[in-house]
C-alpha cells in the first residue's frame, strides 16, 4: 500500500511533523538526493562564474537549473507517495515533461521581472516607486505562495495523468482554501532557502533536497484533503 491512500482524505499533517518527516527521509534517502542537489548546486555554481565572465549566460545558466530542480522534486513526491526514490526518478524530467519545465523557466522570467521592478522602484523614490514596490512584492509573495504547492502537484506520481491545467486548477484552489496553511509553508521555505543561500555550502549540497521534500510531504496531503472536499460538494 502506498502512502497516498490513507492520505488521500486524511488531514494534512502540522508543518513542524513534516519538516520531521522530510529530515528522516533525507537521512534514509541521503545518496541520491546528495546527488541530485549537487547537480543544481554545480548549475548554481556556472551562473555565478558565467555572469562575471559572460554576463548574458546567466539567465540561461539559471534557466537551466529548472531541470534538476524539477528533477529532485519528482524524486521527493516519489518517495513521499511509494516509499522509495533513485536517481531514475530524477531522470524521469527529461521524458515527456517539456511542459512543465517551461512552466518553471516562465516562473523563473516572472521572479526576474518582479525583482527588476523591486529596484528600479527603490531607483525612483517617488510615490509611483512606492506604488510599484508593493505591487512588486506582492506577486513575488503570490509567484512563490503558489510555487510550493504547484510543483509538489505538477509531479506527482499519482497525478501523472491529470491534464497539467487540471493540475495547475487544483493548486491555485488549494492556495485559495487554504491560504495560511500554504503562507505558512511558503514563509518556512523561503527562510530555509534564503539561509542556506547566505551560508553557501547549504545550497549546494543539501539544502534544496530537504525543502523539496517538506514540500511534498506537506503539500500533497493538503492537496489530496482538498481534493477530497471539492468531489464531495460536487452534485
Amino acid at each position: 500500500m502506498s502512502r497516498a491512500e490513507p492520505e488521500a482524505v486524511a488531514a494534512p499533517p502540522r508543518l513542524r511533523r513534516a519538516a520531521r518527516t522530510a529530515a528522516v527521509d533525507f537521512y534514509y534517502n541521503a545518496w541520491p538526493f546528495l546527488g541530485a542537489n549537487v547537480a543544481i548546486g554545480l548549475v548554481l555554481l556556472a551562473a555565478f562564474y558565467g555572469s562575471i565572465f559572460i554576463g548574458p549566460w546567466l539567465l540561461l545558466l539559471v534557466a537551466a537549473s529548472v531541470v534538476p530542480a524539477a528533477g529532485t522534486m519528482r524524486m521527493a513526491t516519489r518517495l513521499h507517495r511509494i516509499g522509495h526514490t533513485d536517481l531514475g526518478d530524477f531522470a524521469e524530467v527529461f521524458r515527456g515533461r517539456g511542459r512543465i519545465l517551461l512552466l518553471g523557466v516562465a516562473q523563473l522570467a516572472i521572479g526576474v521581472v518582479l525583482a527588476v521592478d523591486i529596484l528600479v522602484a527603490f531607483a525612483w523614490g517617488s510615490w509611483i516607486g512606492t506604488i510599484l514596490l508593493v505591487g512588486a512584492a506582492y506577486g513575488i509573495a503570490v509567484l512563490w505562495a503558489l510555487a510550493v504547492v504547484a510543483w509538489p502537484i505538477l509531479l506527482d506520481p499519482l497525478r501523472d495523468a491529470l491534464p497539467i491545467r487540471t493540475r495547475l486548477r487544483l493548486a491555485f484552489i488549494v492556495l485559495l482554501i487554504e491560504p495560511r496553511r500554504v503562507a505558512g509553508l511558503a514563509i518556512v521555505a523561503g527562510l530555509l532557502l534564503l539561509a542556506s543561500t547566505l551560508l553557501i555550502a547549504p545550497i549546494l549540497t543539501f539544502s534544496v533536497a530537504l525543502v523539496w521534500l517538506l514540500l511534498a510531504g506537506y503539500a500533497l496531503p493538503l492537496a489530496d484533503a482538498v481534493a477530497a472536499r471539492l468531489e464531495r460538494t460536487e452534485p
